[in-house]
């Protein structure tokens, strides 16, 4: 992590801990086992939603939608310097309907200070509540009612 980059403006740390064990008696094993977790603090800054909104504004007003003009005059739309070329290319990109490539040199800029990033799966007890599924791919739990219920 830290050779990613990622911790640019905060620290990473590593914490360990004794796991919970059952006692098994004599047979107990000699060896302890410890939950390690790493962490990563760091201010995440929210102006990269502001890309996504020209995209928005700038795809609707393609199909008509009358919205205003997003000017970096107005505080509230202003993309910092850093962000521009990022903001161009996707705007660039997404306008003529091709898949969204950035360089490694933005993607990097991006997860430093504008992604957040989690992986909060702390154990609980002996549980892992919130364990990554296999291949870090999430678990979708589709809302359906039960079998036999209306809909």
């Amino acid at each position: 992590m830290r050779e990613s980059g990622v911790a640019r403006d905060g620290y990473i740390a590593v914490k360990a801990w004794p796991a919970a064990t059952n006692p098994r008696g004599k047979a107990a094993s000699a060896m302890e086992h410890y939950w390690i977790t790493v962490l990563l603090e760091r201010p995440v800054h929210g102006e990269l939603s502001l890309i996504a909104l020209r995209v928005m504004r700038d795809l609707c007003v393609r199909h008509g939608v009358p919205f205003d003009v997003i000017t970096d005059t107005d505080k509230r739309f202003k993309l910092p310097g850093e962000l521009m070329p990022i903001a161009e290319r996707i705007l660039q990109q997404v306008m003529t309907d091709r898949l969204v490539r950035l360089e490694p040199a933005q993607e990097a800029l991006l997860r430093a200070r504008y992604i957040h990033m989690s992986a909060h799966w702390t154990p609980e007890g002996p549980f892992l509540l919130r364990k990554p599924a296999p291949a870090n791919r999430r678990n979708v739990h589709h809302n359906s009612p039960q079998e036999g219920y209306p809909e």
